[in-house]
């Protein structure tokens, strides 16, 4: 298991709100999606899918996807499989540039293991949405669920070398050219499918925030030209 950390640090909005983000000398680019359910197919976990999304982000020369589960209640779900339907060579085509790595934050005894890479596997409900799995995921087998995505945790899945793919990758999944798939298990004790749609978006107070935080650094640029 390959295990990747990215370095927190902080910064000051107009001397007055400090926010944490994520920052990394190497990182380019970097995009949050969140999930639907399939109309049509099961209806158990219906009410869930708020609860599920992914990250893709650009990391030098590599593509690294982050799937999570953040379902709150109950609290016993698990993603056991995931599914891409993509184009292949956008991730290089290959299970040789494929690393797994825990992207759980924090990382504290969680146990999160998967293997799989190019593979016609079917999505249980893919085919009521023309579904076409080119890659499937899957926990591995031990204790359980005991290696699953459970409730709180996030996989991470590297693909090296095709970093320069991004821009593609996103755009794909905004217009559903590129797929994700989640079967989230021990739903109501049953299981429910759900797939990659429109981006997370991004809290207008945040851009509040940033936008106070910009007007405050102009005017403070300002009143120093004026007092030189």
């Amino acid at each position: 298991m390959k295990i990747s950390q990215l370095i927190g640090s902080t910064f000051t909005l107009s001397g007055i709100v400090t926010l944490s983000v994520l920052s990394s000398p190497l990182m380019a680019n970097a995009a949050s999606f969140s999930f639907s359910n399939i109309n049509g197919g099961d209806t158990v976990g219906d009410t869930l899918n708020g609860g599920l999304s992914l990250s893709v982000e650009q990391i030098g020369t590599d593509l690294t996807f982050k799937f999570f589960n953040n379902i709150t209640s109950p609290t016993n779900t698990f993603i056991g499989t995931i599914y891409i339907d993509a184009v292949p060579a956008l991730l290089g085509a290959s299970n040789n540039n494929i690393s797994f790595f825990n992207a759980s934050t924090p990382i504290t005894g969680t146990n999160i293991g998967f293997s799989g890479g190019l593979s016609n596997a079917n999505f249980p409900q893919g085919n009521i949405i023309g579904f076409s799995t080119d890659y499937a995921f899957d926990a591995n087998n031990g204790g359980g669920n005991k290696y699953a995505i459970q409730s709180g945790e996030a996989l991470g899945i590297t693909f090296a070398g095709v970093g320069t793919n991004y821009t593609s990758v996103v755009d794909g999944l905004n217009n559903g050219t590129f797929r994700v798939g989640y079967h989230l298990q021990n739903v109501f004790n049953s299981s429910d499918s759900y797939v990659s749609t429109k981006p997370v978006p991004v809290p207008s107070l945040l851009f509040g925030i940033m936008a106070a935080g910009a007007l405050g650094g102009s005017r403070l640029l300002k009143n120093k030209k004026q007092s030189a």
